[in-house]
């Protein structure tokens, strides 16, 4: 059954969790975007405050459509438990967090909502103001540094989970929430695990790169600056392969400009640009 705007979600699930929950009531607050599923911000009401004072009883609604859906349901499903799990009996990966799965539906879940800004909108609200070019150190940026570490900390936490290093494959920025609440203010949230599977970390870092270059308005000197920045931190700090990290950035720039059916001039320019801040 797909989700109408006027569906009330309350009647898609099981009464014996309604009761347990003693849920009353489920508002849609706001459509979220998403490309492929249907994705909602809604509110539920519960006669227990337990739940009602938890983050403004905000939730996610995310129901899967397309061929695909019921593998991409299970995969995220899969993972979100588990890190979760793992993370309530390990605080060694403290900074690998993840919404909490609350219901899981036929072709549906609910999450908890994570109140924040994306890491794009940061990136963007940064650029506005245009910080001086001496200010481009990773310490300056935070939620980079930090978003950096989510995704050093899920590769290496993904062998424990699945036996397997893993990768996330999708780095839109959007997927990242920079929690403004509560004890986890400040930390990282990853929101979407759709597409994870078996990979090398250069493979997710030279993609993160890649986004931050290719974000409207592409290619500006602050990103370039800022992108430059960032493979600094990660050749010089972090010991990353520099070789396999740069021949990443430049094959997710080349699968951009066949994905938007960007003219080939503009791949051009961006692998001149690639080369230039390149970390030897």
């Amino acid at each position: 059954k797909l989700f109408s705007a006027d569906m009330d979600i309350i009647e898609l699930l099981e009464k014996d969790f309604i009761k347990e929950k003693g849920l009353t009531a489920i508002e849609n607050i706001e459509q979220l975007y998403s490309k492929k599923n249907r994705l909602l911000k809604i509110r539920c009401a519960f006669k227990d405050y337990k739940y009602n004072s938890l983050n403004d009883s905000l939730f996610v609604f995310k129901q899967y459509s397309g061929i695909s859906g019921a593998e991409r349901k299970n995969r995220e499903i899969f993972m979100l438990n588990r890190l979760n799990g793992l993370l309530r009996h390990n605080k060694g990966y403290h900074c690998v967090t993840a919404p909490e799965l609350f219901y899981e539906g036929k072709d549906f879940i609910i999450t908890y909502f994570i109140s924040g800004e994306t890491l794009l909108d940061y990136l963007i609200r940064n650029e506005n103001e245009e910080k001086e070019p001496a200010m481009f150190d990773i310490s300056n940026f935070h939620p980079f540094k930090n978003c950096i570490d989510w995704m050093i900390g899920f590769h290496s936490l993904s062998r424990k989970l699945t036996g397997k290093p893993c990768i996330l494959n999708d780095i839109n920025l959007k997927n990242f929430i920079i929690c403004s609440r509560g004890r986890d203010a400040g930390k990282i949230f990853r929101v979407d695990f759709e597409d994870w599977d078996e990979g090398n970390l250069e493979k997710d870092l030279g993609g993160f790169i890649a986004f931050i270059l290719t974000y409207d308005p592409m290619l500006t000197e602050w990103k370039i600056r800022l992108s430059q920045c960032i493979r600094q931190y990660l050749v010089d700090k972090l010991r990353i392969d520099s070789i396999r990290l740069n021949k990443e950035i430049k094959m997710e720039l080349n699968a951009m400009v066949k994905r938007r059916k960007l003219d080939a001039d503009i791949l051009k320019k961006m692998l001149r640009l690639s080369e230039a801040c390149k970390i030897t």
